[in-house]
């Protein structure tokens, strides 16, 4: 697979959209950055190392998704809590629909560039990028892994929550009543254990898991490197997306900050990198696409 032949494409979904303004200017960064990394070095220098450990994660999402796939819904498509978002030169203000739908979409085209037709989403909480991504291309086998019984649970309930009411999890005019629940499938999990055979999905991706498991991340890939066959597809907050201060704000918090190039000893030889799509504002991210070697 050639780099240049990725292409990375997406639709906003515009009823997301709130507002539009451009990205700050040089100085206004450069300042802003500057008090934001003071607070990060006195905060590193003064407070007890933390590190992130698979407990600290469990429990941190079990109550993240105890709520109803419903009561979530509603939350993300809330216009009275909106959330930036960065796309080059322009800053979108909009609800948390915004950043999954354009993400699946990205992540659909990528799969369909890639000749995959079996996905494996590691860590892939309630179950909603398995969904999003089935509404999209029904024709798929989907997995999910997801370590939280809330999470699994939560997943398990999709289809019949998706007959009471119907939530478009991209929202670009897919149809989610098309959406084949005997090819979507969920394990409850470790991505350092995962539940499969060798070989047995096309592609594996994550969309911010790795930052949970820094310190495990090289036996999730080992992992996922075993029960795959062509590609690993990796949204994270890697090194070459993250400015000095994103990197020590990572730190601070024990969250994955590590090189993509560091991906190749695990298995997953780099064949394309990109940061030019939409992302979070708080730090950057990159998507990394990875053959199995």
């Amino acid at each position: 697979m050639e780099k240049s032949s990725i292409k990375l494409t997406y639709t906003l979904p515009e009823q997301h959209v709130f507002s539009r303004k451009p990205a700050p200017g040089v100085f206004e960064s450069f300042m802003k950055q500057g008090r934001f990394a003071l607070g990060q070095v006195r905060k590193y220098l003064r407070d007890k190392k933390f590190e992130r450990s698979n407990t600290y994660v469990r429990n941190s999402y079990e109550s993240a998704w105890s709520g109803t796939n419903l009561e979530w819904y509603q939350g993300i498509t809330d216009k009275n809590n909106p959330t930036p978002r960065r796309e080059g030169n322009t800053i979108f203000i909009g609800d948390g629909l915004l950043i999954l739908s354009a993400h699946m979409q990205m992540l659909s085209h990528i799969f369909d560039q890639l000749e995959c037709n079996s996905i494996l989403d590691v860590g892939s909480g309630r179950g909603n990028n398995i969904i999003a991504l089935a509404s999209l291309n029904p024709d798929r086998e989907f997995y999910g892994v997801e370590l939280t019984k809330s999470g699994y649970e939560r997943s398990l309930q999709w289809g019949h929550d998706l007959k009471i009411r119907p939530m478009p999890l991209v929202d670009i005019g897919e149809d989610v009543t098309k959406i084949d629940f005997r090819k979507v499938h969920f394990f409850n999990s470790s991505a350092t254990a995962l539940p499969l055979q060798d070989k047995s999905v096309d592609v594996c991706f994550t969309n911010f898991a790795l930052e949970q498991i820094p310190r495990d991340y090289p036996k999730a890939l080992s992992e996922m490197r075993r029960v795959t066959r062509k590609y690993g597809v990796f949204i994270e907050s890697f090194r070459e997306s993250l400015s000095f201060v994103d990197t020590l704000d990572l730190k601070n918090r024990d969250q994955f900050r590590f090189s993509y190039k560091e991906f190749e000893r695990y298995g997953f030889r780099p064949v394309f990198f990109s940061t030019d799509f939409i992302r979070k504002t708080k730090f950057g991210s990159g998507l990394l696409i990875a053959e199995i070697i």
